[in-house]
């Protein structure tokens, strides 16, 4: 073997291996003190990048946390005060149907109204006074708040909730037409538009005898489909119709003079002898379970009536001498749109007998929850169609932040699923082995000690020629 001494290539050998594993558990080292694989940029670059971009993320998803559960609260105290309303207003309803009692005095009924007028002003003073975070919840100026659920630009839920101040709430607006409804049906597809939606096509009543597709009735519940959309709902008015006996003759259930109403016939009414037109009035009330029709007398006059807006279908055989007015014929009634908001309707008017004039119904104030009073019967009446109106208005919010309130939770859950998620697998990018980690530390404390005795080894070779010159 040969022997140099200007250059210890062994120790250097040996240093170079001391300086790695020096190195190496240094790293280590870093490593387990740190938790973390990854210490600086070069120990991973690529890992480093997407372990940086997953804490972005889980940082951000945080913050929604943050911003959901605060969403709550607010929802939550919304809802706390619609429910006080609803409570008010529940009262205020009870004493209203109370003033309507007959044994009830004037006296009672002030002190019925004194109440409700107080209940009133502490709805005034909940839709004034209830805040969030100083911002106000229920006088309507909370439109269109968003709550950032997403790290990204556009995940957002808007809350509105509509104003329960008293000059607003209970106030509707109503309107019925000024004529009976068309004898043709609502076909659909924009035949008829209330508030920008579609109403269907109306369909079969189930109790009309002529035309049952196109009577006040059927229509009334094909605009109530779509209630939920345009927040308009109808009721079909009592179908009326007007003609008297002519006092004379009489009618046969088979013969030259018969008069039937929605299929049946009335059969043999003697118009000649006493109070013609009592009699036809007698006879017509016989058959009302079939017919669904009633006649009262009205200034000599016989008054047919469908309280349940079908329609009147009149037949007649012959009968001109002893019946006038109830001409064959088949009437329709008319319908009543109501809304807590302006009422807006397009299309062919005259298919729920509108005119022109009728197209725009806007909300009257007048009908507003400040106008309240239960001070007489009638007063009392109108405050009971006053409160509906802003029951429903208001159940029809509470149900709405229940709604969100719901996704709101959801959310959050859904959130903090996420979260766990992205931190597990930043985890596996970014955090240390501990157990390989530390198999490495002793690796490398067993290789730097050992290099560090073979470094005093190899230092002492160049020793031995110096030994043996001394030696010769």
């Amino acid at each position: 073997m040969s022997i140099r001494i200007n250059h210890n290539t062994a120790a250097l050998f040996v240093r170079h291996n001391l300086e790695q594993a020096g190195a190496s558990l240094e790293k280590t080292v870093n490593r387990l003190s740190s938790g973390e694989r990854i210490t600086r940029a070069g120990d991973d670059a690529a890992g480093l990048a997407n372990s940086q971009a997953l804490r972005s993320e889980v940082r951000s998803l945080r913050q929604n946390i943050r911003n959901v559960n605060d969403g709550i609260s607010v929802t939550s105290t919304i809802e706390s005060a619609l429910a006080g309303i609803t409570n008010l207003l529940n009262r205020i309803r009870d004493l209203a149907i109370s003033s309507g009692n007959v044994a009830m005095s004037d006296a009672n009924r002030q002190i019925n109204n004194e109440e409700a007028r107080r209940l009133v002003e502490e709805i005034a003073r909940m839709a004034a006074s209830t805040e969030f975070n100083g911002r106000r919840l229920l006088d309507g100026s909370y439109a269109n708040a968003r709550v950032q659920t997403g790290a990204s630009s556009g995940q957002y839920i808007a809350i509105t909730i509509a104003s329960m101040t008293t000059n607003i709430l209970g106030a509707i607006a109503t309107v019925t037409g000024s004529a009976p409804v068309s004898a043709a049906p609502i076909a659909g597809g924009g035949d008829l538009i209330l508030n920008s939606y579609e109403v269907p096509a109306s369909a079969d009543d189930g109790v009309s005898t002529d035309l049952a597709d196109a009577s006040a009735r059927a229509k009334a519940t094909a605009i109530n489909a779509v209630a939920g959309l345009t927040g308009v709902t109808a009721q079909a008015q009592p179908t009326i119709l007007t003609g008297a006996a002519a006092g004379g003759g009489s009618l046969r259930a088979a013969g030259p003079d018969s008069l039937s109403i929605n299929g049946v016939n009335l059969g043999d009414v003697d118009l000649a002898a006493g109070d013609a037109t009592a009699n036809l009035v007698t006879r017509i009330n016989m058959i009302a379970s079939q017919t669904g029709v009633t006649a009262a007398l009205s200034g000599g006059a016989v008054v047919l009536t469908a309280e349940d807006g079908r329609n009147i279908q009149i037949e007649v055989t012959g009968a001109a001498t002893v019946i006038t007015g109830l001409d064959a014929q088949t009437r329709t009634g008319t319908v009543t749109l109501t809304s807590t908001k302006t009422i807006n309707v397009g299309g062919a008017l005259g298919l729920i007998g509108f005119d022109a004039a009728q197209a725009v119904t806007a909300v009257d104030p007048a009908r507003a929850l400040d106008k309240l009073d239960v001070a007489s019967f009638d007063s009392a009446q109108r405050a009971i169609e006053t409160v509906d109106a802003a029951l429903k208005t208001v159940l029809s919010e509470r149900a709405q932040i229940g709604s969100i309130q719901n996704r709101l939770d959801a959310i959050a859950d859904s959130l903090a699923v996420m979260i766990e998620n992205l931190s597990a697998s930043d985890s596996r990018i970014r955090d240390a082995d501990f157990a390989l980690e530390t198999a490495r530390m002793t690796r490398d404390q067993i290789l730097q000690n050992a290099a560090a005795a073979i470094l005093t080894q190899a230092n002492n070779m160049p020793r031995s020629v110096l030994d043996y010159l001394l030696q010769q």
